[in-house]
């Protein structure tokens, strides 16, 4: 670990900045030919970050989303959205679909969005209690929860269609996706499909159970394929911003396909993590209208995998490698759309001797405005 105080002092500063820039600004809602409605929409977020890795700069700034959406509104019944993300340097499609929204229990849409699985991953980043889902520093070693599904293909965003209905109290999301994520052309047959049932059961908090399936060919023109699957259970509760607890919880099981994340065709995971939170509103204290300590602890392990050496795939025997995080920190709310995060992030990998087992930490400090 190195010393951290200058960090804080740079990270501060030009988060406040940001915040000038971006208090000013107000949502904006302008007219279109030919539709109802017209929205635009906005997330930026400014971080600082360092590491202890080795072989990693000290320290950085990055913009880390810069994000302009539009969502267009017609008959009262069809929608479609776009979004562009600006930030680290390059210009990528986020989400864009049509949605066709015939009836709360019959909604459809199609284009590119995020698959039904993980339920951080769910959560708009203008609204993540962490300031990043995954918490192992830059060039550490080391899986999180949310890293491993994303390394898999499981969760994310991705090209295809799905239905959501509501019913009262309940929740369901069934969809079918191309299975190379985002931005990404489909080389062969393989598919990914998801099913997602989600249900309040006391006011303020969900619980909610995913499936995903994921067909994968090996080499991508071959006609044999196999199917790789990963399950979720999910608690969540308390609403952004609002006063008392806030709280996620997660557990995942299933098939870890990939040797470049210690796995193989036998190899599986089980992983987990929760959240804790809780918002604290201010009154009478100028510009500030809220503040919120955050904790998580998480830990993701690897049974009957595999690691590469040398482009060779070698057999762990029988070792279980983990990574434990933790983060703690306080999210600071200036309005209810504009804060700063400060966080600390901790991770430890026990793997079996061969592979690097010390502990990493990173600071991040994050000014986010969405509108």
């Amino acid at each position: 670990m190195r010393p951290c105080a200058g960090w804080v002092g740079k990270g501060l500063l030009g988060s406040t900045l940001l915040l000038a820039l971006a208090a000013p600004l107000r949502a904006q809602t302008v007219s279109a030919p030919g539709v109802d409605s017209v929205r635009v929409r906005a997330n930026l977020q400014a971080q600082f970050n360092t590491t202890s890795a080795d072989g990693e700069a000290d320290s950085e700034w990055l913009m880390r989303r810069a994000r302009i959406g539009i969502g267009a509104y017609a008959a009262g019944w069809l929608q479609a959205y776009v979004e562009g993300d600006f930030g680290r340097g390059r210009a990528v499609l986020t989400d864009g679909y049509v949605s066709l929204r015939f009836d709360p229990r019959l909604v459809l849409r199609a284009g590119q969005f995020k698959v039904p699985f993980d339920e951080l991953e769910l959560i708009s980043s203008r609204e993540l209690p962490v300031v990043e889902r995954d918490p192992v520093p830059r060039g550490a070693t080391g899986l999180s929860p949310n890293s491993l599904l994303d390394d898999l293909g499981y969760n994310a965003r991705d090209i295809g269609a799905d239905w959501n209905g509501r019913f009262d109290r309940v929740r369901a999301t069934v969809g079918v996706f191309n299975g190379q994520g985002d931005n990404e052309e489909e080389p062969d047959d393989g598919k990914q499909v998801a099913a997602r049932l989600e249900g309040e059961v006391a006011e303020g908090w969900r619980v909610a159970g995913a499936w995903t399936g994921l067909r994968l060919s090996e080499p991508a023109a071959a006609p044999e394929a196999t199917w790789y699957h990963a399950f979720e259970l999910a608690i969540r509760g308390g609403e952004y911003a609002e006063s008392g607890p806030q709280v996620l919880g997660q557990v995942f099981l299933g098939d870890d396909h990939d040797p470049v994340a210690l796995g193989d065709d036998d190899a599986s995971f089980f992983a987990w993590q929760a959240i804790v939170g809780w918002h604290v509103p201010t009154y009478g204290t100028p510009f500030l209208i809220g503040w919120e300590p955050i904790v998580r602890a998480g830990q993701t392990r690897i049974e009957d995998g595999s690691i590469l050496v040398d482009d060779e795939v070698v057999d762990l025997a029988g070792a279980e490698p983990s990574t434990t995080v933790l983060t703690g920190g306080i999210n600071l709310y200036w309005k209810e759309r504009i804060r700063t995060q400060v966080q600390v992030d901790w991770a430890s990998f026990d793997g079996d001797g061969e592979l690097d087992d010390s502990d990493d930490v990173a600071l991040r400090i994050q000014t986010g405005f969405g509108f």
